[in-house]
């Protein structure tokens, strides 16, 4: 098996970034993407958010294609919120634009101290790890 340590830092927005990600949704969409992620054997190193983004760090199997995980990850959390939630006020649907970056060893602790750290930001963004459009920063 070939050796492969490279680390994805995703974010992407729930569409319109309507405020959908509260309370119990929330939880359902991380506990989704984290099962997702696991059959794809790519391990979650962090996953937070607010209520109308979510970004992941992980660690993607060799195999895997960024597109595939990404599709996989955001369908199934979405058909999963649709189908608990039927009654939902509107639909739970995600942006189709997604940002990704790659890291190194290096700096992952700060990019996964910079995601368990989403609610307690208050304003302190790193603009980089927060686009999901191709014209970000």
């Amino acid at each position: 098996m070939p050796f492969n340590v490279c680390y994805y830092h995703f974010v992407w927005t729930t569409k319109n970034r309507s405020p959908l990600l509260l309370a119990d949704v929330e939880s359902l969409v991380y506990r989704s993407i984290d099962e997702t992620s696991k059959s794809l054997q790519s391990p979650i190193l962090a996953l937070n958010g607010l209520e109308d983004h979510v970004h992941v760090v992980v660690r993607l199997a060799l195999k895997v294609a960024i597109s595939d995980w990404v599709q996989r990850t955001k369908g199934t959390s979405a058909r999963t919120v649709n189908s608990t939630y039927p009654d939902l006020e509107q639909r739970f649907r995600w942006q189709e634009s997604y940002g990704v970056l790659t890291f190194g060893a290096k700096q992952l602790d700060f990019v996964v101290n910079y995601v368990q750290q989403q609610k307690d930001r208050q304003n302190r963004i790193e603009p980089y790890l927060e686009t999901t459009e191709e014209n970000g920063p």
